[in-house]
Formats: C-alpha cells, sequence, structure tokens
C-alpha cells in the first residue's frame, strides 16, 4: 500500500466505523443508574437547595415566605485514555485488519468504561464520605426516615443499599426503607425502587426474586416485576 494521505484518511475513516460500531453495541448499564450532567470546568460544584416549601391552601393577602438551606459539593474532573501506535511497515503491507479486533476492543471499553466507574462507586458506598460527611449508605444522613432506620430479617439497619443475603424478606425491607425516606423537613420523597443491581454471583437469586411467577411450593410472588434486575461484574459481591 503507498502510505499518502488518501489511504491514511481511509484508515482512519475504517477504524472510526469498527470503533463507534463497536461502542454503540456495548452493554453499558451505567445510565440504569447514574445521570450524567455536562460539565465546562475543572472543577464542578453542585449546589442544591433543601427541600422545596410544600404547598399550603392561600389564606388572606400574604404569601408566606420559606428560607431554602443551601448544600453543595464540588467534583474533580478526571481525564482517561487508552492509546496504541500502529508501525509503519504494518500500513505499508496492508496488514490493517489484524487491527480491526483491537480497534472493536477500544470502542467496547470506552463504552463500558463508565461502568466500572459508576458500579465501583456504588460497591464502596458503604465507605466513601458523602457531602454531609457520612457514608454514601448510611442511616445518619439528615435525611432519613422519619421513623428510624428499617431493619432488615435479622435486625440490623437498612441504608439506601444493602448488604444483607438477598431473599423476599430483605427486598421488602429494602424496598420499605427506600420508600419511606423523606426531606430534611419530614415530607416523604416519594422514591420507587425501580432496579435492584447486583453482581453476577447473585444474578440466579434476582431472576427468582423478581421473575419467578410462583414460589414456595406454589405460592404467588409478591415480587415479581417490581424492580428490574440488572447483573454487573463491575459491582463488588461483599
Amino acid at each position: 500500500m503507498i502510505i499518502n494521505a488518501a489511504t491514511l484518511d481511509a484508515m482512519f475513516k475504517g477504524f472510526k466505523t469498527l470503533y463507534t460500531t463497536a461502542a454503540l453495541d456495548a452493554p453499558s448499564q451505567a445510565s440504569e443508574v447514574a445521570m450524567t450532567v455536562t460539565s465546562a470546568a475543572r472543577d464542578e460544584t453542585y449546589n442544591w437547595l433543601g427541600q422545596f416549601p410544600q404547598m399550603r391552601e392561600w389564606v388572606g393577602d400574604e404569601r408566606v415566605i420559606r428560607q431554602l438551606e443551601a448544600h453543595g459539593f464540588t467534583i474533580t474532573n478526571r481525564k482517561f485514555e487508552s492509546t496504541i501506535s500502529i508501525g509503519r511497515d504494518d500500513i505499508a503491507d496492508d496488514r490493517l485488519g489484524v487491527f480491526s479486533p483491537v480497534i472493536q476492543s477500544m470502542g467496547y471499553e470506552a463504552a463500558i468504561h463508565p461502568d466500572h466507574v459508576v458500579f465501583g462507586l456504588l460497591a464502596a458506598g458503604f465507605a466513601t464520605e458523602c457531602y454531609d460527611g457520612q457514608s454514601f449508605f448510611d442511616t445518619e444522613h439528615p435525611v432519613v426516615d422519619e421513623d428510624g432506620p428499617v431493619t432488615d430479617a435479622d435486625g440490623r439497619q437498612m441504608a439506601y443499599a444493602s448488604r444483607a443475603p438477598l431473599n423476599k424478606a430483605n427486598h421488602e425491607a429494602a424496598r420499605t426503607a427506600m420508600q419511606r425516606q423523606v426531606f430534611d423537613k419530614g415530607r416523604p420523597l416519594g422514591i420507587k425502587p425501580t432496579v435492584l443491581v447486583v453482581p453476577p454471583e447473585l444474578e440466579g437469586a434476582a431472576m427468582r426474586l423478581l421473575n419467578t411467577e410462583h414460589v414456595d411450593g406454589g405460592n404467588s410472588n409478591e415480587w415479581k416485576g417490581t424492580a428490574k434486575p440488572i447483573v454487573t461484574p463491575f459491582l463488588n459481591a461483599a
């Protein structure tokens, strides 16, 4: 192959197509549990306000003005890259097909990289500090169940995620804990759990819990269809 601008342009276009196709076909699941927010700076400070006041009947001519409590946290952006080199002789000898699987792998890895990050953080949520100094999954956040923490089937406190065995009783306790979460002034958040994230080791248990029509010798499974199971190898089973 004669190496010139035209042949290099064709090579890059071919590699780009392979890369993009592999990236689009990659089974990324990060968007199921995380929201994407654009950033235009090295550090981003995300400010949010406390509970918006509940609606009240307007009686008389005066409005009741309430102060909102400000919260916030700062995230420093990180850069990621993966680079390979292709020798001039390989291009000249038209051996580019040898590199196709590598380019496809690069597209795949780029697409699932958010899964590495998001589910890795989810797994570390019991030991990673949140904006208030508590662990991300914790029963002592300022925004907690107004009646106190809910316990699992063994009497252990439940946070926003569970380390308890995956069974009907603990699934029910975790859903109850999430749905009883309140704003910082005590009004319910209105959370409705929609996904159950598990590692590969618990795929069978999750499928039986959420997809099986009958359990326990023919009894109806009341939890069938209550959440979508997400099985990811990037979540620790611990």
